[in-house]
Parts: structure tokens; sequence; C-alpha cells
């Protein structure tokens, strides 16, 4: 795959009084394939209270879970703006192949 077009989803694993951790990882070729696994694997996560452990997914550098939509379609363009901004930033791709320079640097 060309690592010029490889965005990660982390799946997380949350427990009460434990924490959050990365359990696993998926890569997408683009963005909206990682926006639509986000929205399948997330689907069941509608209680109106956190529950004391439940897993979600989310796309690498991008804080929350994706829900709805209306959710993912925002990702999705927030996606191009930082990826145009970085870009004619002459900033390159990031250490893990998006136009982000992935974990522990702030971008929003």
């Amino acid at each position: 795959m060309d690592r010029t077009n490889r965005i990660v989803v982390e799946i997380i694993e949350s427990e009460l009084g434990m924490g959050q951790d990365v359990v696993r990882t998926e890569t997408f070729s683009d963005i909206h394939g990682a926006v639509q696994f986000c929205l399948r694997f997330n689907r069941d996560n509608d209680q109106e209270s956190t529950p004391e452990w439940y897993c979600y997914a989310h796309v690498e550098g991008f804080a929350g879970m994706i829900r709805t939509r209306a959710e993912g379609e925002r990702l999705v363009e927030e996606w191009k703006v930082r990826a145009k901004r970085a870009l004619s930033a002459g900033k390159g791709h990031g250490q893990n192949g998006t136009p982000f320079p992935g974990k522990g640097t702030a971008w929003r």
C-alpha cells in the first residue's frame, strides 16, 4: 500500500478505573473507508451513560468516537482541510503516512 494514502483507525478499549488502551489498529487507503469502519464498529455505542467497559474506533489524530453520519462527514471535511494546509505548507507526510505528524503532535 502506498504510504501517502495510509489512514490508521485505532480500536480503543476503555475500562472504568483502568483507563484506555489501543488494542488493535486497522489501516485504510482512504478517509472514507476509515470513517465507514468507525461508523460500523461504533454503531452499538448508543447508551445514555458510559458503561464500565467498552471499545470504540476512531481515526488516529482526531479526537473522539464517530457515531453518526454527520460526525463522519465533519471528520472527512476536517481531514481535507488539514491535508491541504499541511501539503501547501510543504510539511510532506508524517510518520503514519498521512499529511500529519502522528501521535504526540497537536494539529488542532
